[in-house]
Order: C-alpha cells, then sequence, then structure tokens
C-alpha cells in the first residue's frame, strides 16, 4: 500500500487522457517537502540551481470542498435524526456544487500551465544528462535504490529480457521526467492549456 502520483487536465471528459504511469518513487521524491526539511527534492533544487515549486502547485478548484460537511456534520445530524439540520446541510452541498460547476472554466488558480511545465522538465532533464553524477552529493533521506542514477543498473536491460523497456515500478528519475514530459506533448497538442498532478 502506498501513495501513487498522477496527472490530469483541467479539461475534461474522456478524450483527455490521464497519466498513471509514473513510479511510486517519484511520488515520494515529490512529496519530499512536506516529510523532510533537508529532502531530496530541495537538495536536487540547490545543487542545479533550478525553482521546481512547479510541481507543488494545487488547484483551489480540483473538487468541490464538501468533504467537511459530507462526512462530519452531516452524519451528526443524521446520527441527531435532526431532519431541518439534514435538510440544510444537503441544500448547502448541493450549493457548493452547483457554484463549483458554474465557476469551473474560470478559475485557474492553483493549476500548472502546460507550456510551463514542460519548459521547467526539459531544462531538468538536460541538467540531468549534462551532469550524470549528480547523485553522488545527494543525501538521502531513506533507500532510494538506484532512483537517482543515471539510468538502471545494465542487468535490467541485458541480461532480463522482460525488465528492457522500465516499467513505472522500476523507473528512475530521469525516465519519470522523460514519461511526463511526452504525457505532457501529448495533451498539448490537444490544446490542453492546464494541468495538475493529483495524489491517490
Amino acid at each position: 500500500m502506498g501513495v501513487d502520483v498522477y496527472m490530469q487536465t483541467k479539461n475534461r471528459g474522456k478524450k483527455y487522457p490521464s497519466y498513471f504511469k509514473s513510479s511510486r518513487s517519484f511520488c515520494y521524491f515529490l512529496c519530499g517537502p512536506e516529510a523532510y526539511p533537508n529532502c531530496e527534492f530541495h537538495q536536487i533544487e540547490a545543487f542545479f540551481d533550478i525553482d521546481l515549486s512547479i510541481f507543488k502547485q494545487s488547484p483551489i478548484n480540483l473538487e468541490p470542498q464538501t468533504d467537511e460537511l459530507e462526512y462530519f456534520h452531516l452524519p451528526q445530524a443524521e446520527a441527531k435524526n435532526d431532519l431541518k439540520e439534514i435538510a440544510r446541510i444537503k441544500d448547502k452541498i448541493k450549493q457548493i456544487k452547483i457554484d463549483w460547476e458554474y465557476n469551473y472554466d474560470s478559475i485557474n488558480e492553483g493549476w500548472t500551465q502546460t507550456e510551463e511545465l514542460i519548459n521547467v522538465i526539459e531544462i531538468l532533464i538536460k541538467k540531468l544528462i549534462e551532469q550524470p553524477d549528480y547523485h553522488k552529493t545527494l543525501k538521502y533521506n531513506f533507500n532510494w535504490g538506484n532512483y537517482f542514477y543515471p539510468e538502471r543498473p545494465a542487468y535490467h536491460k541485458k541480461e532480463h529480457p522482460v525488465l528492457r523497456k522500465p516499467s513505472y515500478l522500476n523507473k528512475t528519475l530521469l525516465e519519470d521526467l522523460k514519461s511526463v514530459l511526452d504525457w505532457l506533448k501529448l495533451v498539448e497538442g490537444m490544446d490542453v492549456e492546464y494541468v495538475t498532478f493529483n495524489y491517490a
């Protein structure tokens, strides 16, 4: 069990694909600032003199903000069988969802501009390739295996044909970034202006 990161477009509808193939290590990397004072995320920012805060943006309107009403206040009212309060809370939840739907397209706060994220990732990939030994400077907060190496060990590629193509489970940071970049360019070609990282 654990937390996984995926990406989604602000555009809604089945024609707009989400991206679910990042490794769990990529999720740990992005979540580092919330877990460790000297996380690998910040160490890489410092080493390469690059601002990666774009990875930490979060939309204010990703979902209607009804959790507290639905999962705390409503059950309390139902437990008391307070019919008037139950009706009031349900009406409020309904109105919040109506307002969220009405305003969704006009609110971009916290969403990440596709073009801007592409630019940052391309710069970071270039820096990782130009200085492949950067991982030797990192002070690990836990066992990352070979995640920050320039490539996975040779046996993954040659001795085990099944593992020649990286799965979402055994990618390196560089492979994760390249894979995310491919997805971003795909949705950019579909006129998607805003995307976000999400967690599940």
